[in-house]
């Protein structure tokens, strides 16, 4: 089963992804890793040709580590 984090209609459900990220961390406390995993399925099962796959998996994990170094630092 792979799982990925999606908001639909953020006007109508009052939510943004950042919203629907952050309750994977807090109601069901997921970690860092497993959020990032959830993150990445929306890539590796994108309907891209899998060079384009690859390019954006890897600029995904570059932005989500420079976002870690800043936001998750000490």
């Amino acid at each position: 089963m792979v799982v990925t984090v999606n908001s639909d209609d953020p006007p109508l459900f009052n939510t943004t992804l950042n919203d629907e990220v952050a309750t994977l961390a807090d109601p069901f406390g997921l970690t860092v890793a497993a959020i990032d995993e959830i993150l990445l399925n929306a890539v590796r099962h994108s309907f891209l040709p899998p060079e384009r796959r690859e390019a954006l998996e890897a600029a995904f994990q570059a932005e989500m580590a420079a976002l870690k170094a800043v936001h998750l630092a000490g």
